[in-house]
């Protein structure tokens, strides 16, 4: 089966003006009963500025305390971009000064959650190595698309990256099991299966294709916006033209809705909004209020198909030849990558959303029953990627899933 690999790069997300964060989280449930309270943080070690950056949703700061900007927006937009630049600022030096130097690239912008927790994995492995170990962070492509930076690690021309889960279905198919449409329907409890004995088994599976996993990268929670009418049932999507990822689990997704997908670059894109070939997209939540999609984001389904996932690879050969301690140091630094990944991701999430209700844009939620019945359209593509992947690890999530009375 041929897996078609590229993704557009998406864009950052403008602040909005609010003074009350969504009452619902991104499944639906008020945050008093989920994220806030049940979500914690491991003390990651960040410095000071770090971590009033991310006090939020998954932080250890105090309960309930939200970041406000000068202008009295909940949007932490220039703590941030402060964080950024005097990281990169000793970034050279750091690294002329290190016994092993590390560089770990991505696309995302400077500004998104993905670069945010690559900063405090470069923080925690420098601090903890005092400098022995230097970590340059290279984000927005600089090195490449997601495609080539998998290639690279693979080929010992660069030691790390953080890329999304679908470039690895070649290499190890099982990797498409967190992404299967609808098999999750509750961001915590996915995480709590994701982070347990699954976690380790897949991980393994990377050894031998010459990567060492680390962490998950959280994408987030993708939402289809549309310009004509809400999307509420399997029915709704047939025959829409909807644009997405060049992902295999998309496009079986939309046919299996019977939906006609595309991935168009974002120029392509453009065209097709304007000339009405293309009459939804599928993109990340907390882009949704991005300019050019200005003309199809009157309503916005979420969450849909569950959650968009990564993995922070290192090469094999880089990982094998460092020593104990150290390797404990980077495990430790991936676990500070993850917490600030998702409670940074999170947190713009929940600001589009209070955006995107501030703009008079209407949001569906899609409850369990609305769920139930695409997880019901999905059959026919779980038997195909069942028979890809391997019915003994496709079966054993799913009983996972089950127990967890989500599946």
């Amino acid at each position: 089966m041929e897996r078609p690999v590229n993704v557009c790069r998406p864009t950052t997300l403008a602040p909005h003006k609010t003074n009350a964060i969504a009452s619902h989280d991104l499944f639906g449930h008020k945050p008093a009963e989920g994220f806030r309270k049940k979500a914690r943080f491991r003390k990651s070690g960040l410095p000071g500025l770090a971590l009033s950056v991310l006090n939020g949703p998954r932080h250890g700061g105090k309960s309930g305390a939200k970041p406000k900007s000068p202008a009295g927006t909940m949007f932490p937009f220039f703590p941030v971009i402060l964080l950024v630049v005097l990281s990169f600022a000793g970034s050279s030096s750091l690294c002329l000064a290190s016994t092993i130097e590390l560089r770990l690239a991505h696309s995302r912008p400077l500004a998104h959650s993905v670069n945010i927790g690559a900063l405090a994995f470069k923080h925690r492995v420098e601090t903890a190595t005092s400098k022995t170990i230097g970590v340059e962070v290279i984000p927005e492509g600089r090195m490449g698309e997601d495609r080539s930076l998998l290639e690279q690690v693979l080929a010992g021309n660069l030691e790390m990256a953080a890329l999304p889960l679908r470039y690895t279905l070649q290499i190890v198919p099982q990797s498409s099991l967190p992404g299967m449409p609808f098999f999750f329907t509750d961001r915590r409890r996915t995480f709590r299966i994701l982070d347990g004995e699954f976690r380790k088994a897949l991980f393994d599976l990377f050894d031998p294709k010459g990567l060492a996993a680390l962490a998950w990268v959280y994408y987030g929670v993708p939402a289809i916006v549309n310009g004509e009418k809400p999307l509420e049932r399997p029915q709704d999507f047939r025959g829409l033209r909807v644009n997405g990822p060049e992902d295999p689990l998309f496009y079986d997704t939309m046919t299996a809705l019977e939906a006609i997908p595309s991935a168009l670059g974002k120029e392509r894109l453009a065209q097709a909004l304007k000339s009405r070939e293309v009459t939804a997209v599928q993109i990340s939540l907390d882009q949704v209020l991005s300019p050019e999609l200005k003309t199809v984001n009157r309503f916005i389904t979420v969450p849909f198909r569950g959650i968009d996932l990564g993995i922070l690879v290192i090469n094999g050969r880089v990982w094998s030849e460092l020593a104990p301690k150290f390797k404990a140091i980077l495990l430790k630094a991936a676990e500070d990558f993850e917490d600030v990944n998702r409670g940074y991701q999170v947190q713009q999430e929940v600001y589009a959303l209070a955006g995107a209700q501030s703009r008079g844009l209407s949001v569906l939620w899609m409850d369990q029953e609305d769920l139930k019945a695409f997880k019901t359209r999905m059959a026919p593509l779980y038997e195909n990627w069942r028979q890809w992947i391997g019915a003994e690890w496709f079966n054993t999530l799913s009983r996972g899933v089950a127990e967890s009375d989500i599946y």
